[in-house]
């Protein structure tokens, strides 16, 4: 069976809890793909553009771009 790459990720304050089900998720998952997931800090809305950055270098295993603090 093939494995495929999937990255889950919420906010550590989510406001509508999205990280609680993405954990589930993962969990769920975890025995049959290879699934990784981020909590970031702050809200839902909250470093949208490094937790994109994150997910796609995640899926395609390269850098797309410098991600500040790393």
């Amino acid at each position: 069976m093939p494995y495929h790459r999937i990255y889950l990720d919420g906010a550590e304050h989510d406001e509508f809890g999205a990280q609680k089900g993405a954990k589930v998720l993962r969990d769920l998952i975890k025995p049959y793909t290879r699934v990784h997931f981020y909590e970031s800090p702050g809200g839902h809305a909250d470093h949208i553009e490094e937790r994109l950055a994150r997910g796609l270098e995640w899926v395609f295993d390269r850098k797309i771009r410098t991600i500040h603090g790393q």
